[in-house]
């Protein structure tokens, strides 16, 4: 899942994001895991980046449905990142077109520090604390969130938990300092997300598969590292996941989670590998694995049990069916220089 700044002003799914995930449908993937969707802007009141989609509201579901429909009919199945919200790393503005300037908002967080890096990525405000009943009104709302992105049709929900986003921020020792049952212990950290993994399940069913995407190791002073993670991921096993999608870092972080050039292909592996000794479940590896072979190996060694491509299948979105026949050496290479990336934070739509 990446961000495209596709998405409209106010969340809503337009042409130019169902074009540019059809396009990866028609190339061959499997499953397609749309970019991060809000579930509760009412709580937390910036938005990511300057646009990202949004499921608060039952006005978002034919939209959304639409992009559901049109991968399907291209022949993928198609999953959704939900967001419970920014956090203090929250650098898009307000919700509301026209207030930035004008209104001063305070971004949210578990303890009120603030983001890591921030002056590099635009988060500068000083963040308050969530109080215990807003976070179980974050929690209540992203149950309301995933039934309708089920009624929409999707075929998968991830929960996304990484790169110091707010679900990120409870589960860190460095972001959060709370003294009541949000914080202190390792179960008192994971509650928030363990909290909207249960609504979430009571929204869809028992039968809906179900994944959390986090980051395996924040590589930041003071951050989580894998063997936290690890118990993290027997939590979530034990709580119905149905999945792990590993992942690396917060940002600002100098172990950056879109590895660049100079980061070699199957660099974060580790991760994955971490996190497949502590659990049952299937785990999804992910950072610079468009190499077929190594992908391939991958899966043959039990290393992983699903590849992630993000990046190449911007070079190329035609990946999958290329490598399903067997030309490697038509496949269009992503060299990871990030340009694609940077160009949201600009920001620019996807390129």
């Amino acid at each position: 899942p990446m961000g495209t700044i596709l998405a409209g002003e106010w969340g809503e799914v337009t042409n130019e994001l169902i074009h540019w995930y059809v396009r990866r449908a028609k190339g061959g993937a499997g499953l397609i895991i749309v970019e991060v969707c809000m579930a509760a802007t009412a709580v937390d009141p910036l938005r990511l980046i300057s646009r990202v989609l949004r499921a608060d509201d039952d006005c978002y579901i034919p939209g959304l449905a639409c992009l559901a429909d049109a991968v399907h009919e291209n022949g993928a199945k198609i999953g959704i990142c939900l967001n419970a919200g920014g956090g203090a790393q929250a650098s898009g503005g307000p919700w509301i077109p026209g207030l930035a300037g004008v209104q001063t908002i305070q971004p949210v967080s578990p303890s009120g520090i603030p983001a890591y890096g921030v002056a590099e990525h635009g988060a500068v405000r000083q963040p308050r604390a969530l109080t215990v009943e807003e976070i179980e009104k974050c929690v209540e709302l992203c149950g309301d969130s995933a039934q309708r992105l089920k009624r929409a049709g999707f075929d998968l929900i991830e929960i996304h938990a990484p790169h110091g986003y707010l679900i990120a921020q409870f589960l860190s020792p460095y972001f959060n300092k709370r003294a009541d049952k949000y914080g202190g212990t390792l179960d008192n950290k994971c509650r928030f997300l363990l909290e909207i993994l249960a609504a979430v399940r009571r929204a869809v069913g028992l039968d809906f598969p179900i994944t959390v995407r986090y980051s395996i190791d924040e590589a930041i002073e003071g951050g989580r590292g894998a063997k936290e993670s690890q118990m993290i991921a027997k939590k979530l096993e034990e709580g119905g996941v149905d999945g792990i999608s590993c992942t690396v870092g917060v940002y600002g972080a100098t172990f950056s989670n879109i590895p660049p050039y100079y980061v070699p292909r199957g660099g974060l592996l580790y991760l994955a590998e971490a996190v497949k000794e502590s659990v049952k479940i299937p785990v999804v590896a992910a950072g610079r694995l468009d190499d077929p072979e190594l992908a391939e190996q991958i899966l043959k060694d039990g290393k992983a049990d699903f590849i992630g491509i993000g990046r190449g299948l911007i070079a190329d979105p035609d990946w999958p069916q290329k490598v399903a026949e067997g030309r490697f050496e038509e496949i269009r290479k992503c060299i990871a220089c990030n340009d694609c990336r940077i160009a949201i934070h600009t920001p620019r739509p996807i390129r």
